[in-house]
């Protein structure tokens, strides 16, 4: 490779970026040791530098209740922001400064490692190939699915007359619909409904369909938004298996009141998942539902990989709640809830078929793990949850349980009466 030519960095040349920086080399020269232009190295410092706020403690600060920042450098002067005038010239980070030890202002770090991982990420990112902001979705669903479900416009005619909404093209319209993107389906479009998709185009709807749910709602997505907003409510979300293609159980934990919900399942479908979800937005209502799914955490299972359910209000389209999935084969992401699974494998262990139970029973279990003492909360999750969250009680009829009365033995799950 000549100097100057483009071409991706490699993880490599990235740790050797790094070292020199740490070393105090200009970007000429490190350019020079790479054989690379010394504006290469400068947009890759550019691009992909960490910052850093000093973290302690400010509980003394009088800005702490309009402070975006979780922790700051807490002293006399409020440094919320303030930067050292020499990160705005060359080299831009703070790598090799002799001062950067107990300096109290914001700081900027050039690591190999966090610059790879952002780099793969933009590579990931530039291949889901949905160009559309979150506010244009909101805008779709308050505006164009009414249209759509509840008038029956054809497309056409809806194209023709909101041209400000629909930005896009028509195709990249049905893709959306096609993709889950936005909560329309081929049913709703009489014309699609007769389309025989081409050779190969079914796997890769399915590769697509993967692909639109991710975006916005990976894990590090996940970590993103609750790191700004840490006093959201979180619910983990996640399935249990009887015998392979029998009954299961959806669970839902409450990170909050460390309460488990449990609801039986026909099959583990999508279609049975959100049965449940609208049963809940049902039997809570809107304003209850909102307050406690502010936010859900779940797997990558087939079954969860419709977040509109989940996310919108579907009789006004609007977004309530927001869905971010875990990283594949990464359930200590949601560890919480793999925990609380430990509970009901002592009644029910694996194998165990749940073609047979009642929903009777799923509630007396249910019951039973939440009244359960936990160290975490320093009470039970019922106790926790009627304080939290008291409508959830009602709504869900939840029932409180003496302590000495708990039981998580099969043989009192087996005496439960069916019916009631």
């Amino acid at each position: 490779m000549t100097k100057g030519e483009y071409s991706h960095l490699s993880n490599e040349q990235r740790n050797l970026i790094e070292h020199l920086l740490n070393k105090g080399y200009s970007f000429s020269d490190i350019g020079k040791a790479l054989n690379l232009d010394r504006t290469t190295i400068s947009k890759e410092v550019r691009r992909n530098y960490s910052v850093k706020v000093i973290k302690n403690s400010k509980q003394h600060c009088i800005n702490q209740n309009n402070c975006g920042i979780a922790f700051c450098n807490y002293d006399k002067q409020c440094y919320k922001g303030k930067e050292c005038d020499k990160l705005s010239r060359p080299p831009y980070v703070c790598n090799s400064c002799n001062k950067k030890v107990g300096c109290r202002l914001t700081k900027h770090f050039y690591f190999s490692s966090l610059a790879q991982q952002l780099y793969e990420q933009r590579v990931v990112d530039s291949k889901k190939g949905y160009d559309i902001k979150e506010e244009d979705v909101d805008l779709i669903e308050r505006i164009i699915v009414p249209l759509v479900k509840d008038k029956k416009q054809p497309i056409n005619h809806i194209y023709e007359n909101n041209k400000d909404i629909l930005f896009f093209s028509k195709p990249t319209f049905y893709r959306y619909v096609r993709d889950n993107v936005i909560s329309l389906s081929n049913i709703d479009l009489p014309k699609q409904v007769s389309y025989k998709p081409r050779n190969g185009e079914k796997n890769n709807n399915k590769d697509r369909k993967v692909r639109a749910y991710l975006v916005g709602r990976t894990f590090d997505d996940f970590i993103s938004y609750t790191t700004k907003h840490p006093n959201k409510s979180i619910v983990e979300m996640d399935t249990v298996e009887g015998v392979k293609g029998g009954k299961c159980f959806l669970t839902l934990f409450i990170r909050k009141t460390s309460l488990l919900l449990i609801f039986l399942l026909d099959k583990k479908t999508i279609e049975e998942v959100n049965k449940v979800f609208i049963y809940l937005r049902k039997t809570l209502g809107i304003e209850l539902y909102k307050k406690i799914f502010q936010v859900i955490l779940t797997d990558n299972g087939s079954e969860f990989l419709n977040p509109i359910v989940f996310e919108r209000d579907l009789e006004t389209g609007k977004k309530v709640s927001r869905v971010y999935y875990c990283d594949p084969y990464s359930s200590w992401q949601k560890s919480f809830i793999e925990n609380s699974h430990k509970r009901i494998r002592i009644v029910l262990p694996k194998g165990t078929s749940f073609n047979n139970l009642s929903l009777e029973q799923v509630n007396y279990l249910r019951d039973n793990i939440a009244n359960l003492y936990k160290d975490k909360i320093k009470m039970t999750p019922y106790l926790k949850t009627e304080k939290v969250f008291p409508d959830l009680i009602k709504c869900l009829d939840i029932k409180y349980i003496e302590p000495n009365n708990v039981d998580l033995s099969k043989s009192s799950l087996k005496e439960v009466n069916h019916e009631e």
